[in-house]
């Protein structure tokens, strides 16, 4: 959640323009979408300003920043004029923090003399110089700079608290000297009220642009100022929460950009057969359904539905273990049958044909002298495949083992022995003739591809996805 939190706000943050997202929810009785707009507002030219906040009776106020004109880091305090559309550089007393890029902020908000108090950032450009990218994802707009913004690795890391008391007559800089301080930048921060605190997560604590932390701290203020960090009990609280929180800032997403309609589908799923076979057909479901998107994570085994964000679960299993699965229906979509799949040139070499006519595959007796790749969840599946044959296979549980019929696919394609694979699996590589049929005996296996959902309340899209799903399943 770290990553993607601090993806975000870097895209938001070094765009060169300034925007604001209005959003209007209609009362329930209307019934209808929420709604969401971007508006271009006057650009300051600053990028890397995570310190803004809006001070009632003063403005939208925000600090440092980079300057994109001549590209250095600015200490400025700029405040924005909504009503002009412009920015105004406010004259501040007393020792502020110098020049930053990418600090914190946030709004102690006092009954009078509501405070600024930002915290960390960088006191440069990239080391070796460098120029900066920016584009919004979010607005569609800005063309493209030059450079990466992982080139950007901060040359200082600063570890000072500062708050700027934003009086509307003479706003003045405060150091905050609390114990506990450590260097930090691209981090989060919001304001406790209740505690009169600043909360602060996650960022980093050097120049690396690998030292990502996850840390949670708080900057307590009032007459003495201290950080403090979570306790044990509060690191595992923390980690408890942390996916419902995913969650809860997921489905919210959704609910925005669907503005009432369509939806999302969450789902579970086998890593191959979403990969190899769910994937390339979802264009198709996507061109059926515009307006619903399918998430898709990777879940091997039964979970409780109830304990997850998931609407359903693609999932290979015996008919035993469906059943076994409390407080779920299933669907079955596709028997796992299996075939001997080779690279061509294995099957040339061991059947000593010439090229072109290796395509018309060879016995089960023949076979049983080729080197076997084993599957780790189906450490018997040549041993059946053999006995179903009437063949006789002394080696049929010798062979490298790999996990996922991907691995498989990839070993097998390179020469390194014969798999035995779902054909659904390999459609593309079978296509592209970098497997063949090395036997043309197939086995039903013991497995099924099954959709599987919640027995009560199941998601409203699964009525569009699964009539869609079992039509592709068909034969």
């Amino acid at each position: 959640m770290l990553i993607r939190q601090r993806t975000l706000l870097i895209a938001l943050a070094v765009v060169a323009c300034v925007a604001t997202l209005r959003l209007a929810v209609a009362a329930p009785s209307q019934q209808a979408a929420p709604t969401c707009a971007w508006e271009r507002l006057s650009s300051g030219g600053r990028a890397s300003q995570n310190a803004m906040v809006r001070v009632p009776g003063v403005g939208a106020l925000t600090f440092g920043g980079v300057d994109l004109g001549n590209k250095t880091v600015s200490s400025d305090v700029r405040r924005f004029d909504r009503a002009a559309n412009s920015w105004q550089v406010l004259a501040v007393g007393g020792s502020g923090p110098g020049k930053r890029s990418e600090p914190a902020a946030v709004l102690r908000g006092l009954a009078s003399n509501p405070e600024f108090v930002t915290y960390g950032g960088v006191d440069s450009l990239p080391k070796g110089g460098g120029t900066f990218t920016w584009q919004s994802p979010l607005l569609g707009a800005g063309a493209a700079g030059q450079g990466p913004l992982d080139a950007l690795a901060a040359n200082s890391v600063q570890d000072s608290t500062h708050r700027l008391v934003a009086d509307a007559a003479a706003p003045s800089w405060q150091g905050i000297g609390a114990a506990g301080q450590a260097p930090r930048t691209d981090h989060s921060a919001v304001w406790d009220p209740v505690a009169d605190a600043m909360i602060v997560f996650g960022g980093r604590t050097d120049e690396d642009a690998q030292s990502v932390t996850d840390e949670l701290k708080r900057l307590t203020l009032g007459d003495s100022s201290a950080w403090q960090a979570l306790t044990p009990a509060g690191r595992s609280y923390a980690r408890q929460i942390g996916p419902r929180l995913q969650a809860l800032e997921r489905d919210t997403l959704d609910a925005m950009a669907h503005r009432g309609h369509g939806g999302a589908l969450s789902l579970a799923a086998v890593p191959t057969f979403a990969t190899r076979w769910l994937i390339p057909r979802l264009p198709q479901f996507a061109a059926l359904h515009p307006d619903i998107v399918v998430h898709i994570d990777t879940r091997t085994r039964p979970f409780l539905f109830a304990d997850t964000g998931f609407d359903a679960a693609l999932y290979a299993g015996t008919p035993e273990q469906v059943a076994q699965w409390p407080g779920t229906q299933a669907h079955l979509l596709l028997h796992e049958d299996v075939l001997p799949v080779c690279s061509p040139h294995l099957l040339e070499a061991a059947t000593q044909r010439g090229r072109g006519r290796a395509h018309a595959g060879v016995s089960p007796h023949m076979l049983a002298a080729m080197p076997l790749l084993q599957q780790s969840t189906r450490p018997y599946g040549w041993r059946q495949w053999f006995e179903a044959q009437g063949t006789s296979a002394t080696r049929s549980l010798e062979g490298p083992r790999y996990e996922l019929f991907s691995m498989l696919a990839v070993a097998a394609a390179h020469g390194l022995g014969v798999a035995l694979m779902p054909p659904l699996l390999i459609e593309a590589e079978l296509a592209r003739g970098e497997l063949v049929v090395a036997c043309q005996q197939s086995l039903r296996g013991e497995r099924g591809y099954y959709l599987v959902s919640p027995s009560q309340d199941h998601a409203a899209v699964l009525d569009a996805f699964l009539p869609w799903l079992q039509a592709q399943a068909a034969p």
